[in-house]
């Protein structure tokens, strides 16, 4: 439920209202358990020091004088008072957070939406890739074009496996596909195998699906609507590649269930010797469920690139004259994608129709991906990835925009922090360390973290960086709940729902971070860089 609701949250203003009160409940009930927990906590110590100290003194019960058997000692009596006084407290709190809850259930019936359906609910529509390109618009992957070209019409040994596999693997908005169309359609690679098919897969991996996409890029004219047997389907496959070198695209790979491959895998194996299968995906896993033989990895690209994909872009239909002061703030405002491809197309789209210089130092000097249009354009790739993870694995995610930007992640401390903050399900079979270990796997396989440093004797990751735009996107999904103060700076946001808050101090702290409306550090969290 909560799952399907983190989704429509996004399109959805109703449910979005509903989920934010529900957390606001859920953090209420946190303080309340904590402030519990920590007051049994401290009289358990309170006690097993008395009874420590009456053990290594007995004498002291002799020496101690009591007025009237009946009569308890004052302290007793206080911390009897102070007991009831909490109970109290606690339980007129709980009583409040169950109306509270009642009221958000009928809000939801009110609302009109029904979360306990199992009806599928996809926030974002995947685009749907195709082998077309413009190769004019493709700039500076032409080292990684060449590498690519290279293994797939290179000639392999006898003894590499058929058909052999190449995986492109990069975080979300890097150009992966882009790069793949390049070299799909590629004069020497069209000439050089018999076949050649694309197929966009993405996230569900429907194999009928895929089967019917790959007989529908050799047979054009055939109709498959009725076939429904997936026997059936690579059966046809196998007829129409036998003997034949083909090509074969496979873009958008999420899945990692080896047995939804194993069929593709076996049946394509009937194919000439030197036929290539490329794939593209997200996750390092992925190319390895795949048995991919060579593995690129797709980096940021330069700045100098990065200008010119701009230009071309915001530039189109302006005189060089007319936007000479705009080039001027060009450096700066690309420096700010940071190398992604995706991020610097949309904000090239989103420069093109501004034209007086007001409108270009704006968007400069202020917070770049607060703007929706950034966000709706670069933030959906990784919207994808994130919805991919658990509950606990997003909270763990999110966690991490509480740190700077080029903040370096000890793994060690980062693990610890998730586990002091209860996102680690302890109640499951294994230990609390490995869930955890696999977290931090999962969210690095899903390109959240990047610049690894491992360690010389063991190879194990010890440190690790978040992308600049991971972090916004991160920030972007915590805005009501996580804020950053820099103490140089007067502060004059609400803090009334802030659940955690990132201190950045120099020297002092400014007064008005003190005087903060709804601020208590009592509240939520805190972290001080």
């Amino acid at each position: 439920m909560l799952n399907d609701a983190e989704k429509r949250q996004l399109t959805d203003a109703a449910v979005k209202l509903w989920l934010d009160q529900l957390r606001d409940v859920y953090y209420m009930m946190d303080d309340v358990l904590d402030k519990w927990n920590t007051t049994r906590i401290k009289s358990e110590i309170q006690k097993e020091e008395e009874r420590a100290f009456t053990n290594n003194n007995p004498a002291a019960l002799k020496k101690k004088k009591v007025p009237c058997s009946f009569l308890p000692a004052l302290s007793c009596c206080f911390r009897h008072i102070d007991n009831l006084s909490l109970r109290r407290e606690i339980g007129h709190k709980v009583e409040n957070l169950k109306q509270t809850l009642d009221n958000i259930i009928r809000d939801k019936k009110a609302y009109g939406f029904d979360l306990t359906s199992h009806s599928h609910v996809e926030v974002f529509k995947r685009p749907i890739t195709t082998s077309l390109v413009e190769v004019f618009d493709i700039i500076g992957r032409d080292n990684y074009r060449d590498e690519l070209l290279s293994n797939l019409l290179g000639v392999g040994s006898q003894e590499e496996s058929n058909p052999r596999v190449i995986s492109l693997v990069g975080m979300g908005g890097m150009g992966k596909s882009t790069l793949a169309q390049l070299v799909y359609n590629h004069p020497e690679l069209e000439a050089h195998f018999h076949e050649r098919m694309w197929v966009c897969v993405s996230n569900t991996f429907d194999q009928c699906k895929v089967a019917k996409a790959i007989i529908q890029e050799v047979k054009h004219e055939l109709s498959l609507n009725e076939v429904t047997e997936f026997e059936t389907l690579l059966c046809e496959i196998h007829d129409l590649i036998r003997e034949k070198k083909f090509f074969l695209v496979l873009d958008d790979v999420w899945t990692e269930d080896f047995t939804k491959w194993e069929p593709f895998r076996n049946v394509l194996k009937c194919g000439a010797q030197g036929s290539r299968i490329l794939v593209t995906t997200r996750k390092n896993s992925v190319a390895e469920m795949m048995a991919s033989s060579y593995t690129i990895n797709l980096r940021e690209l330069s700045l100098n690139d990065c200008l010119l994909i701009f230009s071309r872009i915001a530039f189109s239909n302006t005189s060089p004259s007319r936007c000479r002061y705009e080039k001027e703030l060009c450096r700066e405002l690309v420096n700010k994608c940071k190398g992604l491809p995706l991020t610097v197309q949309t904000l090239g789209c989103l420069m093109r129709g501004k034209r007086s210089r007001a409108e270009w130092e704006m968007v400069l000097h202020n917070s770049l991906w607060e703007l929706e249009d950034i966000e709706k354009g670069h933030f959906e790739p990784l919207l994808l990835s994130y919805n991919e993870l658990s509950l606990l694995e997003k909270q763990c995610f999110l966690f991490c925009a509480v740190f700077p930007k080029d903040h370096l992640f000890d793994k060690l401390e980062l693990i610890i922090n998730w586990m002091a903050q209860g996102y680690i399900d302890s109640k499951e079979i294994m230990k609390m360390e490995d869930i955890v270990e696999e977290y931090f796997v999962k969210l690095a396989v899903c390109s959240f973290f990047h610049d690894f440093e491992q360690d010389e004797n063991d190879g194990r990751i010890k440190s690790c960086k978040m992308h600049n735009v991971v972090h916004e996107f991160a920030k972007s999904m915590t805005k009501d709940v996580l804020f950053t103060i820099n103490c140089d700076d007067k502060v004059e946001k609400n803090f009334k729902r802030a659940q955690q808050l990132s201190l950045i101090v120099k020297e002092t702290v400014h007064k008005s971070v003190y005087d903060a409306k709804k601020f208590t550090l009592s509240q939520f969290e805190y972290f001080v860089f």
